[in-house]
């Protein structure tokens, strides 16, 4: 099994495909229904061999004898753990790539509009601010994709590198000099037959047009970038005047002190009016709820379906007490102590689930979940905290609590004649 999901891990991240890997997660789930009742076997084999004291001798002739009666058991709580540590893996380790909002810095708003009416919108945004004694820094960018027919294309912003400075999280550095690209150092641009193309608006679909770069620009390199940002590239507006009518532009606001923040947004508010203005912070903030909102659905979940699994464990437990009834009352009857006979059918329920199945089904979940966060990519780090085990003792303390609900029957049972029997 475990070759077939990393197979089918491996085919995803080659081809994107997925059908192989969610196969293997079903191939998974189904195989335990078949390695269970073997671990069974195989834990009671090694009770019986190793252990000499009457309550190991006798859960391990049980669990020996019908492996697939005791698994049946905790096959509730196999499962909730196993999926459980899996989600409990991949969750938090979200929050380290949930990252996004564009290349503006947290604090900027902007807003994307038509090209052509972007000067315009610009000048009243900037009016605005003005009267309202709003200090902030007004900018305008254009998202291109700059690149050549023999050579991959890149990411960028037709911007001026004060503006970049002012609302970008780029390290433009010093901006004296002629107009040039500014991009990282690893970036290998081509000094000549360079090409830009602006995005369109959004519901449009007509292409723009790609607009070409004078060769031996001059090349400036960025300074240390966030990793989300290492391909993105900066032109200065003066190499493209072109693009000024097409495609689509972004404005942005970032105001000097969090003082300036309620004024720039009601100057914002009048002078676009209907115009809802993003930022990185709210996007981020957006997507740390939703993230928070799955762990705690999460975790509710997994509580009802250990308390759900941990109550089938306890009943079938006690069932088990009653269907061997005749065998206890004759152990019992022949001077077998009560409390030995409960503390092997204890040793039974509690020895698989909390030794071998909850653990070993809490160490698959958590491979599963670091092995499909490779998917996303090299910003995937896997976050080891506490919630990772949570599964686990949740799952074990359920078996434990399950395997004392056979002492009152068999306690009951120990009372009735032998002879009704």
């Amino acid at each position: 099994m475990a070759a077939l999901f990393a197979c089918g891990l491996a085919v995803a991240m080659e081809t994107g495909g997925v059908t192989l890997l969610l196969a293997s997660l079903a191939a998974v789930l189904l195989s335990a229904s078949i390695v269970g009742p073997w671990l069974t076997g195989a834990l009671g084999k090694l009770f019986a061999a190793v252990w000499r004291r009457p309550a190991m001798l006798f859960a391990g002739r049980r669990l020996q004898s019908d492996p697939r009666a005791a698994y049946r058991s905790v096959s509730g709580i196999v499962l909730a753990v196993f999926v459980g540590s899996m989600a409990m893996t991949m969750l938090p380790s979200f929050e380290s790539f949930a990252g996004g909002g564009r290349s503006f810095k947290d604090s900027v708003l902007y807003l994307d509009v038509p090209a052509a009416h972007a000067a315009v919108q610009q000048k009243r945004m900037s009016d605005e601010l003005t009267r309202n004694g709003a200090n902030a820094a007004v900018a305008r960018a254009e998202r291109v994709t700059l690149g050549s027919p023999d050579v991959e294309t890149f990411p960028g912003l037709v911007i001026s590198c004060p503006d970049a400075a002012a609302v970008t999280r780029m390290a433009v550095g010093v901006c004296a000099g002629p107009p040039a690209i500014r991009a990282d150092p690893a970036t290998r641009i081509p000094t000549s037959g360079m090409q830009v193309q602006p995005y369109s608006m959004g519901g449009s679909d007509a292409e723009p047009p790609k607009l070409g770069l004078p060769d031996g620009v001059v090349r400036r390199p960025l300074g240390s970038q966030e990793p989300e940002l290492g391909d993105s590239v900066l032109i200065d507006p003066a190499l493209v005047p072109e693009l000024a009518n097409l495609g689509e532009s972004t404005l942005a606001v970032n105001p000097a002190t969090d003082a300036d923040r309620e004024k720039v947004r009601t100057a914002l508010a009048v002078s676009l009016p209907g115009n809802s203005f993003e930022s990185r912070e709210l996007w981020l903030g957006e997507r740390q709820m939703i993230l928070g909102d799955l762990k705690r659905v999460t975790g509710i979940g997994l509580a009802l379906a250990a308390l759900l699994a941990g109550s089938s464990a306890a009943i079938t437990a006690a069932s088990s007490v009653v269907d061997r009834r005749r065998t206890f009352g004759a152990l019992i009857a022949a001077g077998a102590p009560v409390r030995m006979v409960d503390r092997a059918l204890r040793t039974e329920a509690a020895a698989l689930p909390a030794l071998v199945a909850t653990m070993g089904a809490g160490a698959g979940g958590i491979g599963i979940g670091v092995g499909m966060l490779t998917l996303v990519g090299e910003k995937a780090t896997v976050v080891i905290n506490g919630w990772i085990f949570a599964p686990v003792v949740i799952g074990v303390a359920g078996a434990v609590l399950a395997a004392f609900s056979s002492g009152p029957m068999l306690r009951r049972i120990s009372t009735e004649p032998i002879t009704d029997e």
